[in-house]
Formats: structure tokens, sequence, C-alpha cells
């Protein structure tokens, strides 16, 4: 039975479990916590994790659901507005759904959007930027294969631009996938993550559904599951 919230992430049941609502990340905002406590108060709440271990500090993580009709309380608080997906290592369809439920809520009205504020185009991003998650937008310039991985650049001095970096395991998942670098050369794209200061700016994703191609002209954009 849900007793109470811990923070803007996390909510205590009664038993003392404590349950951190992963793969999203909640704003700000006066009514995100009276909305979760409209949602959850006299509740029984289910956490779906197989097997749901404990993090380091002692909170199961998973989609957590309200037992009486089964609704995703991530899910839910994506689609009011009062969150946005963050990317979470193995959340596979879980995260697409939520990817898409963000997408169905920003197209309604993208200048309303709540999250409008981690918004930023790749030209944009700087140093008020550094340390912070963002969702970024932008044209992938130029594509580079290391031993290490794979670098999407999106100006034209990655010494000073923003960069993205994807790991071999992430490059090779997107392969898998059907998505080769020669395909996102030249495309618009979307990439979440926090925004680290090397030579220019940069975001490393180490999960491949987190870049997003986004519709261009005359160009769909590809159906694609990464797992």
């Amino acid at each position: 039975m849900f007793e109470g919230l811990e923070s803007l992430r996390s909510i205590t049941l009664q038993d003392g479990t404590t349950i951190k609502l992963d793969g999203i990340d909640t704003i700000t905002d006066p009514v995100t916590l009276p909305y979760l406590r409209t949602l959850l108060d006299g509740e029984h709440v289910c956490i779906s994790a197989s097997p749901p271990l404990p993090d380091r500090h002692g909170r199961l993580s998973g989609p957590a659901y309200r037992e009486r009709d089964g609704l995703w309380v991530q899910e839910q608080l994506v689609l009011s507005g009062l969150a946005f997906v963050v990317p979470t290592p193995g959340a596979g369809e879980s995260a697409r759904r939520l990817l898409d439920r963000e997408s169905e809520i920003r197209m309604k009205d993208r200048k309303q959007w709540p999250q409008a504020k981690i918004l930023r185009q790749a030209d944009a991003v700087g140093q008020d930027d550094q340390g912070t998650f963002r969702i970024v937008e932008g044209t992938v310039r130029r594509t580079t294969r290391t031993t290490k991985g794979a670098y999407l650049d999106f100006g034209a001095d990655w010494r000073t631009d923003f960069s993205v970096f994807l790991p071999m395991a992430t490059t090779r998942r997107l392969e898998r996938a059907g998505v080769t670098l020669g395909e996102i050369s030249g495309r618009n794209v979307q990439i979440r993550g926090y925004i680290e200061r090397h030579a220019g700016y940069r975001v490393t994703l180490t999960e491949p559904d987190f870049l997003q191609i986004l519709p261009s002209a005359g160009l769909p954009s590809p159906a694609r599951s990464v797992d």
C-alpha cells in the first residue's frame, strides 16, 4: 500500500519498501507531488522487475503499476507532461513505449511542452548546459569510426562544437538493428543524455534507443527496434 513520497522520483510503501521510478525524470513543478499523491493515495502499488533487486540505497527500480487497474505510473507522468524519458540501461521495450508517449504529448503543443526548457539545438549547446540533462536535436554533419566506437559531429569543428560518442557496444547494437553510420550522416536526429565537456561538448550514448532519427523532407525515419 502506498505510504508517501520520498522524492519526486521515489515512492514509499507501508511495508517500508522504496520504489524508484526509473526510466523518467520528473520536473520540479508545484503540481507534480500533488498529482502523484492523487494517483497513488490509498492504492496498492506493484513493481515489474525480474528479479526486483535493490540498488545500493535499498530501493527497488522498475516499472511501477497501480494494482487496481494496471496504470503504469511512469507512463502516466509522461503523458501528463510532468516527466520526460531518460536513458536506463536495459530498458528496451519500456523505453520505446515511453518515448512514443513523450512524442505524443510534445507534438500536441511543442512550445507549451513543460520540458521545452531542456531542449537544445546542437549549435546552441554551451557552457550553461555542462553537467545537465538535455534533449539535443540537430543535423549530423560527419560520422567517424574509431577503435573505441564512433563519433557523430554536429558542427564544423569537433574541438569546439557538439558531438556524440557511441561506444563500440552501442555502435554494434545500432548496426544489428539496421542503422548504419552512413545512414545517420546528414540526417536530423535527436539525442538525449548528460552534457560532458571534452574538446567541445559531448553526450556519451550507451543506450541506442535514445538516438532517434527525425523525419526529414523526402527521407522517412526508419522504423527499428534496438535490443
